[in-house]
């Protein structure tokens, strides 16, 4: 596809450009200030987006501490555009975390979440993806935040449903549209089939019919850069977001822009910059959070980097096995370098 120009065109979130039209999705333990600041290292990605954040938890922490969970660390000082997620099915939480977050962090967007399948979330608290039971409710929760936001955009991330019984895509797209939603992501699988299976990008296509004004992002199982672009072309959708291929090619954003420019594909950074750039993350995890969290953050994000590697399997173990950071230094440096311990 070298060559040929693939026109795009840029999403606007009321007065926020998105240019490209290519999102960076939220995935907890992973998609931190670090990450989120690499993908920017590489250039390419659009919007990038905090980790989950629970609403009610983040105003009572907030109340008592005068502090902002983890998943917000950074973000008042990071690069824009930049969305914080949140997610909650009660509409006092949602507002009050919406007001703080607008007041305090001031992000570019805001991202409502009904689409998260885990059990804490959608099940034990009955948020996320529940709430696809009901779209009424939805429609509700996102009146209620874009007028908390204010001037911020607000947007939603969801599923086809539920379950296949349960397939009320569209119909969430057209309520959260007269909601005030700023614009709509689908990811084409059920929230029973968690990440099983393949995205349905025929049904996320078929969202695109009830919206009148606002944008339709699609989501899932997007991993090289030319699925990006065949999504742009084949299925009709305004953006594309990317989540796990974005942890184990944090580069991939850089890689979907030059064939959307008609540009050759840049090479893969080479292995050097790999481990000074697994190294720089890990450092600054550490200044941040402590030894302790660094080590078990990186590591689950050097785990998903080796994915695709020969004997990824192997490496994933040499990895978790490390028990401190020196040793996780010495063993990043054989892993992605092949070079021996350092020192």
């Amino acid at each position: 596809m070298c060559g040929e120009i693939m026109a795009v065109v840029p999403i606007r979130l009321g007065s926020v450009v998105i240019d490209p039209p290519l999102f960076q999705a939220p995935l907890f333990d992973y998609t931190n200030h670090f990450f989120r600041l690499l993908l920017r290292h590489f250039g390419g990605v659009g919007l990038t987006c905090t980790e989950l954040v629970h609403a009610r938890g983040l105003v009572e922490l907030f109340t008592r501490r005068g502090q902002f969970p983890e998943q917000l660390w950074g973000v008042r000082d990071e690069p824009r555009p930049l969305a914080v997620q949140l997610w909650d099915n009660d509409p006092v939480w949602l507002v009050r975390a919406v007001s703080l977050v607008v007041a305090e962090l001031a992000p570019s967007v805001i991202d409502l979440n009904f689409g998260c399948p885990s059990h804490r979330v959608s099940q034990r608290s009955a948020g996320g993806a529940n709430l696809l039971k009901n779209p009424e409710q939805i429609g509700m929760l996102v009146e209620e935040a874009v007028k908390a936001a204010g001037t911020t955009p607000v947007t939603v991330k969801t599923r086809l449903g539920w379950d296949p019984t349960c397939s009320v895509a569209g119909r969430v797209a057209e309520i959260v549209e007269q909601a005030g939603a700023a614009a709509v992501t689908i990811h084409g699988r059920f929230a029973t089939e968690r990440m099983r299976g393949h995205a349905d990008w025929q049904a996320i296509a078929a969202v695109k019919r009830y919206l009148r004004r606002i944008p339709l992002i699609g989501n899932g199982d997007i991993r090289t850069p030319s699925q990006a672009v065949a999504a742009f072309a084949s299925y009709g959708v305004d953006g594309v977001m990317i989540g796990r291929a974005a942890v184990t090619t944090p580069w991939i954003f850089r890689d979907i822009r030059a064939l959307l420019e008609g540009q050759p594909v840049p090479p893969p950074p080479g292995p050097d910059e790999q481990v000074e750039l697994l190294l720089e993350y890990m450092n600054r995890l550490a200044e941040l959070l402590g030894p302790h969290r660094a080590l078990t953050l990186t590591q689950k994000f050097c785990c998903k980097f080796v994915v695709g590697r020969r004997g990824a399997s192997k490496l994933r173990l040499v990895i978790s096995q490390a028990r401190s950071l020196p040793e996780l230094r010495r063993v990043i440096a054989q892993v992605f370098v092949g070079e021996g311990p350092k020192g």
